[in-house]
């Protein structure tokens, strides 16, 4: 038991009823969280910076999918921004998840190494221009941004240009990508009114026999990990508890 709710009980009183116990508990589970921010980063530590890189990721995917959900909205119509708290609070439940000493959720995490599908987007845009417009001079690495709405519209949303290569005959396409997790699909609009460009190359989905899904209950954030035809649920609690539910076919 955590020592913040040990200490907690030992200020009760010794004749508490077993119902008054769990109560206590339970109000004490709400006072003091599971981990301490401490321990907290000390787990989030033991994580390699690949992993925490693709934790970060589903955050931000499941942020975005859950959100539409909620709003019943397409990625299109959703703001471009995507909630920092909202993306810690289901990173944190993710590392806690990836930290577990579950037997299921190692297998999950060590042998199917199960992460979200590459849907939505969430860091990567490619714009189709015409190749009259003498937008971009320089190589790899030493691009220079020569038309005034793009130079705007890569710096306001911390794009990088990674590569600028030709298209067709009539165009060229400008791939860019950015460290901070956006709602890719809010911004199609708005670069389709920069003049001269012809149109958003899409992110190709991969069909992936791997995905998260997530849905919020009033006991916590309810995770499904899919692979292939199985389903494993967890629900993680507000103080990060992980608890196994089963496992089902999807």
């Amino acid at each position: 038991m955590h020592k913040n709710v040990t200490s907690f009980l030992k200020l009760s009183s010794p004749t508490l009823s077993l119902r008054q116990v769990k109560l206590v508990l339970l109000c004490a589970l709400f006072i003091f969280p599971l981990y301490s921010a401490k321990e907290f980063r000390a787990l989030d530590e033991t994580i390699n910076q690949k992993t925490k890189i693709s934790l970060k990721k589903d955050a931000a995917r499941l942020a975005i999918r859950s959100t539409c959900e909620q709003n019943n909205c397409d990625f299109k119509t959703l703001d471009i921004d995507i909630s920092d708290k909202r993306i810690e609070e289901i990173y944190n439940a993710l590392v806690s998840f990836h930290t577990a000493d579950l037997p299921v959720a190692q297998l999950i995490n060590k042998t199917h190494k199960i992460h979200t599908a590459n849907n939505p987007n969430i860091d990567r845009i490619s714009i189709i221009y015409d190749n009259k417009l003498s937008w971009i001079k320089g190589n790899q690495g030493n691009y220079n941004v020569e038309n005034t709405s793009l130079k705007t519209f890569i710096d306001k949303y911390k794009f990088e240009i990674i590569d600028h290569k030709e298209w067709d005959k009539e165009s060229n396409i400008i791939i860019l990508s950015t460290a901070n997790y956006i709602n890719i699909a809010g911004l199609e609009q708005r670069i389709l009114k920069i003049g001269g460009v012809k149109g958003v190359n899409p992110l190709k989905i991969n069909k992936s026999i791997k995905d998260i899904h997530l849905r919020n209950t009033e006991n916590g954030m309810l995770f499904k990990f899919l692979y292939k035809n199985d389903a494993w649920e967890f629900l993680i609690d507000n103080s990060l508890q992980v608890d196994y539910l089963g496992e089902k076919s999807h």
